[in-house]
C-alpha cells in the first residue's frame, strides 16, 4: 500500500502479500482487492522453496483505473441483446430445452438412421497415426480391385476449414455506435472447425445432410472506462457456431473435370460469451439493478457457395492407395463464400453475431 517501507516485505508480513504463487518465467501477476483511482507502491519479493525471501525490488508506483469490456460497452450504447440461451419456443424461461443441444441431438439421431461404419473418424486418425487400418469389407471385389481405378463405396465426407470472421454486433446500431470496433478494431479474428456430411442421395450430383461445428475468438486490450484508451488488461469474445444444413455437390463429371461446385443451406445456432478483464464472464447491471451475464445463444440461418478442386490427379498412385487402404475416395481443396445470419430470426434481445466471409480448407470424401 501507499507509503509502505519496502523492507517490511522481507519479513513476510501477511498484510503485504498481494498475489498467489506465480509460475516460473511469468512476467506479470494480477493483484486483487485494490481500489480504483488510489495510488499504490508495489515491490516484488521472491520466496524460495523453504520460505526465504529475497531482497525487495525497486519500488514502482501505479494507480488502478476502472476498465470496460465489450458487454458493458454494448449495453451502455443501448444494445437490445440479453444474456441467455435460445429455447425451443418464443422467449426464454424455466423448463424449456436449449435449442443448440436439441439441434445437435436431432442431427445425431438422423445420422444413426443411415448406414453405420467405423470408418467415420478414420480420416482424422490416419492423419495423426502411422498405423495402417483396413477399412474395407472382409471380402473385396477382386475384379474391381484390379481395375485402373477402384473406388470404395461412398457414404460421407469430412472437412477442415478456416477463415477470417468479424461478428456483426455493431450492425444493430446502424452507425450510431460501434462497441465491437472500438474494442477489437477493424481486423478480423480467425474462425476454424470441421464439418461432417452424411450422403443421402447419389444421382445427378450428391446430396448430403451435414453438421458443421466451428469456433471463433478475438481478444484485445480492455479500454479505460469512459475513454478510447487501452489499458494493460484484456477482454475477449468467443463464439461456437453449430449448423445443420443440406449440401449439394455437382460432382457428376469429377473424373473428367476435377472442379466441383457446391452449395449449402441450413440452420445455425451460435453460442457466445464475453470475458471481462479478469478472465471472468462479463456482467452488466442496468439502471433498475438487474444483473445480466454476457453469455448466451443466437439462432439464425446460413448459406454457402463454394468450389472444390479434386487433387487426386497430383499423385494417382497415392490416391488409389488411400482408397484401398483406408477408404478415402477422393481429397479436395476448397474455397467457399458463406453468409451467416445469426440475428435471432426476428426474436427480440438476441446478439447479432453473424458475418459474410470466406473459408478455405480440405475435404476427405469416403
Amino acid at each position: 500500500a501507499g507509503g509502505t517501507n519496502a523492507n517490511s516485505l522481507t519479513r513476510l508480513d501477511p498484510a503485504f502479500v498481494c498475489s498467489e504463487l506465480i509460475k516460473k518465467g511469468s512476467t506479470e501477476a494480477r493483484i486483487r482487492g485494490l481500489e480504483n483511482n488510489v495510488a499504490y507502491e508495489v515491490v516484488v519479493v521472491a520466496i524460495d522453496t523453504v520460505g526465504n525471501p529475497s531482497a525487495a525490488s525497486d519500488v514502482e508506483q501505479g494507480t488502478p483505473v476502472p476498465v470496460t469490456d465489450l458487454w458493458h460497452d454494448y449495453r451502455d450504447a443501448g444494445g437490445n441483446a440479453r444474456g441467455g440461451y435460445c429455447a425451443a419456443g418464443p422467449g426464454d424461461g424455466p423448463g424449456r430445452t436449449p435449442l443448440g443441444p436439441a439441434l445437435l441431438s436431432g442431427l445425431l439421431g438422423l445420422l444413426r438412421l443411415r448406414r453405420r461404419r467405423a470408418l467415420t473418424l478414420l480420416p482424422l486418425a490416419w492423419l495423426c497415426l502411422p498405423a495402417r487400418a483396413n477399412a474395407q469389407p472382409a471380402v473385396l471385389d477382386e475384379a474391381a480391385m484390379s481395375s485402373s481405378r477402384y473406388e470404395s463405396p461412398r457414404f460421407g465426407a469430412f472437412e477442415f476449414k478456416l477463415g477470417p470472421y468479424t461478428p456483426h454486433i455493431d450492425d444493430e446500431f446502424n452507425g450510431a455506435a460501434h462497441p465491437y470496433r472500438d474494442t477489437f478494431g477493424k481486423g478480423a479474428g480467425l474462425k476454424y472447425g470441421g464439418e461432417y456430411d452424411q450422403l443421402l442421395w447419389d444421382g445427378f450430383g450428391s446430396l448430403y445432410l451435414g453438421l458443421e461445428l466451428t469456433t471463433f475468438s478475438n481478444s484485445a486490450k480492455a479500454l479505460i472506462r469512459g475513454t478510447t484508451t487501452p489499458s494493460a488488461d484484456e477482454t475477449a469474445i468467443k463464439l461456437m457456431p453449430i449448423a445443420i444444413q443440406t449440401v449439394y455437390r455437382l460432382d457428376r463429371w469429377v473424373e473428367r473435370v476435377p472442379l466441383v461446385p457446391y452449395g449449402k443451406l441450413g440452420l445455425n445456432y451460435t453460442l457466445w460469451w464475453i470475458d471481462k478483464a479478469d478472465g471472468e464472464t462479463a456482467t452488466f447491471i442496468d439502471a433498475a439493478g438487474r444483473k445480466d451475464t454476457g453469455r448466451g445463444g443466437t439462432f439464425g440461418w446460413q448459406g454457402t457457395l463454394g468450389l472444390a478442386l479434386n487433387i487426386d490427379f497430383l499423385d494417382p498412385t497415392a490416391a488409389q492407395t488411400m482408397d484401398t487402404e483406408i477408404g478415402i475416395n477422393s481429397t479436395f481443396l476448397f474455397f467457399e463464400l458463406s453468409h451467416v445470419a445469426a440475428n435471432g430470426l426476428g426474436a427480440a434481445h438476441k446478439l447479432h453475431v453473424g458475418d459474410t466471409t470466406w473459408l478455405a480448407g480440405i475435404t476427405f470424401e469416403f
